[in-house]
């Protein structure tokens, strides 16, 4: 069993091993783990504008599809 951040990390394991092949794996297309990532802003920075634009970005990206294609191929 490997662990690896896609099939790119998957891929590198395997490559660092003559052993191997990646035609001997099955990658899960399912992450195995997903870590939240969280952005902190300091109140003093007057920052309510940047995050609510930043949310609606965010937002219009995922939707579009544009970051699962991302995580796909990450």
């Amino acid at each position: 069993m490997l662990i690896g951040p896609g099939k790119l990390g998957i891929q590198r394991h395997i490559d660092s091993d003559n052993r191997l092949e990646f035609s001997q794996f099955s990658v899960l297309k399912t992450p195995f783990k997903r870590d939240a990532k969280y952005l902190g802003v300091h109140k003093s920075k007057n920052m309510q504008l940047f995050i609510q634009r930043f949310n609606l970005s965010l937002n219009k990206v995922q939707k579009s599809g544009v970051v699962k294609n991302i995580l796909e191929r990450y």
